[in-house]
């Protein structure tokens, strides 16, 4: 299966935390400015902000307890203003038609945040095979190139394209080529590793990152690949793939540079004839 990450770095509890003692403390702030401003400028609708702040920042759980305290400290603030109404219920009233009104923002607040990130997250899936998308491979390469240069282990990049998939479109529709890459994702899928990075790049075209991976191992990895995919081949069509390997030693400049480099190796396999593979080792980086 491919690697999963985050789709954003969740704050740890000592995060939390702050940001819940920061929505706190702005609940005080808004409760003296309430207190001092007396009668005249209505200030409940200003115990918004700390409410969604913990909210957004920390949980549900957390903006509903903010809402039941600024509701509270409102209603103290009223009290020390001696503020007079015709009934002493209309106060008990107005705190629960605030609390009602804060609970509903809250709820909507965790929805759309629940909704952006669910966006994200399939900004880094592609739909049809379910690996990782050219963005999210993108970060992983990127990680991984700041990891070689800290830990110097190495690790290799295997760009698959997929051989003649034009011709199943143009003979048998594009459903068939959907499913020609639907059946090449799963047999190789099947023989990585959990700590392996498996994305889609293009249309036809694959990225795999094999992390403490070195050339001899690299290349009994890609030959295992390349010759399960021909012995599968009559299943889907007589496809086959060629294959751009890069292992490296020392870190590439950058994401685009290194996939610059295993294109350069798959352009070569695929001149060779296809169903070809073509190694490079990065061990120095031009001057």
């Amino acid at each position: 299966m491919p690697k999963e990450f985050p789709v954003s770095p969740a704050p740890n509890k000592w995060g939390q935390f702050g940001f819940f003692t920061t929505g706190l403390l702005m609940v005080a702030l808004v409760g003296i400015s309430d207190f001092l401003t007396g009668h005249e400028i209505p200030f409940s609708v200003f115990y918004l902000l700390p409410v969604l702040w913990t909210a957004w920042f920390c949980s549900t759980n957390a903006g509903l307890f903010t809402a039941f305290v600024s509701v509270c400290v409102a209603h103290y603030s009223n009290l020390l203003l001696r503020e007079h109404f015709s009934s002493g219920l209309i106060i008990y009233l107005n705190d629960a038609t605030y609390l009602i009104f804060y609970a509903v923002t809250v709820w909507m607040a965790g929805r759309l945040k629940n909704a952006l990130a669910q966006a994200r997250s399939l900004a880094r899936i592609d739909f049809m095979t379910g690996l990782l998308s050219p963005k999210a491979v993108y970060d992983v390469i990127q990680a991984e190139i700041m990891r070689l240069r800290r830990y110097q282990q190495p690790f290799t990049t295997i760009y698959i394209d997929v051989d003649n998939l034009k011709h199943v479109n143009d003979r048998f529709g594009h459903k068939a080529g959907d499913e020609v890459l639907k059946a090449i994702t799963q047999v190789i899928r099947e023989k990585l590793r959990l700590t392996d990075t498996f994305g889609r790049i293009g249309g036809d075209e694959f990225f795999i990152l094999l992390p403490e991976t070195n050339a001899a191992q690299a290349t009994l990895i890609a030959k295992r690949l390349l010759n399960l995919i021909a012995e599968k081949s009559g299943t889907y069509h007589n496809i086959t793939a060629s294959m751009g390997v890069i292992t490296c030693i020392v870190a590439p400049a950058s994401p685009d540079h290194l996939i610059q480099l295993a294109d350069k190796q798959l352009n070569l396999a695929k001149q060779d004839g296809k169903n070809r593979i073509h190694f490079a080792v990065l061990a120095t980086l031009p001057a």
